[in-house]
C-alpha cells in the first residue's frame, strides 16, 4: 500500500490515494491544540521574512515557540502554460462590515454620524467585500448592504447607499426603548456582532467588522470577585470573544460623537486588543477601511502549541516580538478548550471551504488536468506549495496532514457526493529540505460524469485550518 511520503520521494504520484486515504469519522484524537495569532510588523519598518526562530512569543508569561509563520496576502503569479493556479489572479480586497451602533449615541451625534456616513462610504475607490448594517435602538440588526444576499456581489452597492440608509434611520429615529436594561442593552450588542461574525465565518482567512460607535457595551458580572478590567470581569465578554475568534473576525472600534473621552477611548482600546483590531477616533469610514486592507496586506499569521493544560477556560495576555520590535496582534485571547475531534475539526473546516463562492489562496495550488475515460474520469496532476503547510519536528521527522476534498459541479449545481480523503506527512529532515524546494505532487484519477464541467479541489492543513482550493473546466477533456 503506497502511503504519501513513498508517492512522493520514490514515483512522485499519489495514484493509490482513493484506496489509501481514510475518511475522516466522527470519532478519533482531539483536534490540535494550537493559538493562531495575525501580527503586523510596526509601522515604517521595512517588511521582513519572518522565520519562526525569530519571532518570541509570551503567553501568559510563559515562553512559547512558533512553528509557523505564514504571509497572509500572497501576490499573484501566472501559471504554466496549460495548468491552472489558485494564484493567477490578485487576490481579492479584504472582507469588512461596518456596524453603525446607534445603541451607544445620543441622538445629535447619530444625526451627525449619519450624515458623515452618506459623504464618506459613496467615496470608497472600491465597494467589493465591504458590507453594512445599522444597529438600531431597539438593538436590531438593519441591513444595508447584508453579506450573503442576492445583491451581495454587487460592487456599485454604495450608488444607492445614501438613500437606503435614509430609509433606515428615518424607520429607526425615535425613542430609546425605556424598558431595555443595561444588561439586554449589551446582550443584544454582543449578539449582533456575534451574528456578523457568523456569516463572516463562510470566508477563510482574517475579517474586520469596523463598529461605529459612541462607546463599548459591557456590564460588570457583581457575581465575581474581580480585581481586573471589564474584559476579565465583564458578562458575556468570553462568550464573544470566542466566537470572533473561532471566525477569525477582528473588532474595528471606531469612536464618533461628542461623548468621547479618556475612559471610552482605554475601552476602545480594550476592545480591539482582545480580537486583533486597531481602536480609530472621528475618522471617516473610508479611511478606516483603507488603513485595514493596507495593514491586512502586510500581516503574517504564526501558530504555536501551549503545553498541555493551557486552554484553562481564562483569558491569556500576550506578548510578540520580532526582529524589529514587537508586533501588533491580540493582547489576550479567552483559552476555551476545544472538545472536538481532529475528524470533526476537519470537516467543519473542509465545509467553510466548500461553500465559499471562491477559491482560496492560504496554500498555493497548482493543476493540470489529462484526458481520462470519456464521461468516467479525468486525470489530475496537483503541486501543493509545502511553504504554505505547517510541518513540525517530531521524533525526528516533520510530521504533519493533510485533507484532500474533490466534488463535481454541472449546469446545475454539486453533482453527487465529494470525495474526502486524509494521508499524513512524515518526512525524515533530508525529504523535508528536498520538497521545500519544490512541490508536493498529487496525481489521481477523478470520476466525472456526462453532466460534469468543472472539478473543484480542496487541500486542507489539518493542524493550521488553511486552505487552498482551485476549481477547473473539466468538460471535453475526458476524450
Amino acid at each position: 500500500m503506497m502511503t504519501l511520503r513513498t508517492a512522493v520521494f520514490a514515483c512522485f504520484t499519489l495514484s493509490g490515494l482513493a484506496a489509501n486515504g481514510q475518511t475522516p469519522a466522527p470519532s478519533g484524537p482531539p483536534a490540535p491544540a494550537i493559538v493562531h495569532l495575525d501580527v503586523s510588523m510596526p509601522k515604517g519598518t521595512a517588511e521582513v521574512t519572518l522565520p519562526p526562530n525569530s519571532i518570541q512569543v509570551t503567553d501568559k508569561g510563559k515562553s512559547e515557540q512558533v512553528l509557523f509563520v505564514h504571509k497572509n496576502v500572497v501576490p499573484a503569479t501566472p501559471a504554466p502554460a496549460g495548468e491552472f493556479s489558485n494564484r493567477s489572479e490578485p487576490p481579492l480586497p479584504h472582507l469588512t462590515t461596518v456596524v453603525f451602533d446607534m445603541m451607544r449615541l445620543t441622538q445629535p451625534d447619530y444625526l451627525d454620524t449619519w450624515k458623515l456616513l452618506k459623504a464618506s462610504v459613496p467615496q470608497m475607490e472600491s465597494a467589493e467585500s465591504v458590507y453594512f448594517y445599522v444597529l438600531n435602538l431597539e438593538g436590531n440588526l438593519v441591513p444595508i448592504h447584508a453579506i450573503g444576499s442576492p445583491a451581495a456581489e454587487n460592487k456599485t452597492w454604495t450608488q444607492e447607499f445614501a438613500a437606503n440608509l435614509d430609509k433606515v434611520m428615518k424607520a429607526s429615529s425615535h425613542n430609546r426603548p425605556s424598558q431595555m436594561s443595561d444588561e439586554e442593552n449589551v446582550k443584544k450588542t454582543y449578539v449582533a456582532l456575534e451574528s456578523i461574525a457568523n456569516q463572516m465565518a463562510a470566508t477563510p482567512g482574517r475579517k474586520d467588522i469596523v463598529w461605529v460607535t459612541g462607546g463599548i457595551a459591557y456590564i460588570t458580572d457583581m457575581a465575581k470577585s474581580c480585581n481586573g478590567d471589564w474584559v476579565d470581569c465583564g458578562l458575556y465578554v468570553a462568550h464573544l470573544v470566542v466566537t470572533l475568534d473561532r471566525d477569525h473576525v477582528a473588532i474595528d472600534p471606531l469612536g464618533v460623537g461628542t461623548g468621547l473621552s479618556a475612559d471610552t477611548n482605554r475601552d476602545m482600546e480594550y476592545a480591539a486588543g482582545i480580537t486583533g483590531g486597531r481602536p480609530y477616533y472621528r475618522e471617516d469610514v473610508k479611511s478606516v477601511i483603507q488603513k485595514i486592507g493596507e495593514e491586512y496586506d502586510s500581516t503574517y499569521s504564526i501558530y504555536y502549541m501551549p503545553g498541555s493544560g493551557s486552554f484553562d477556560s481564562t483569558f491569556h495576555k500576550l506578548r510578540v516580538a520580532g526582529p524589529s520590535g514587537v508586533l501588533y496582534t491580540k493582547e489576550r485571547y479567552y483559552a476555551i478548550p476545544d472538545s472536538r475531534t481532529s475528524a470533526q475539526k476537519q470537516r467543519a473546516d473542509l465545509l467553510v471551504a466548500f461553500n465559499s463562492p471562491r477559491d482560496e489562496r492560504q496554500i498555493g495550488l497548482t493543476l493540470k488536468v489529462t484526458p481520462g475515460t470519456p464521461g468516467k474520469s479525468v486525470g489530475i496532476d496537483l503541486q501543493i506549495d509545502p511553504k504554505d503547510l505547517l510541518m513540525r519536528e517530531d521524533g525526528g521527522k516533520f510530521v504533519g496532514g493533510l485533507t484532500l476534498l474533490i466534488a463535481n459541479s454541472g449546469a446545475s449545481g454539486n453533482i453527487g457526493e465529494p470525495m474526502i480523503k486524509s494521508f499524513d506527512l512524515g518526512l525524515t529532515p533530508e525529504q523535508h529540505a528536498t520538497v521545500m524546494k519544490g512541490a508536493i505532487p498529487v496525481s489521481l484519477p477523478v470520476p466525472i460524469t456526462d453532466a460534469t464541467k468543472n472539478v473543484r479541489v480542496i487541500i486542507l492543513d489539518q493542524t493550521t485550518g488553511n486552505v487552498g482550493s482551485i476549481t477547473v473546466p473539466v468538460s471535453g477533456t475526458a476524450k
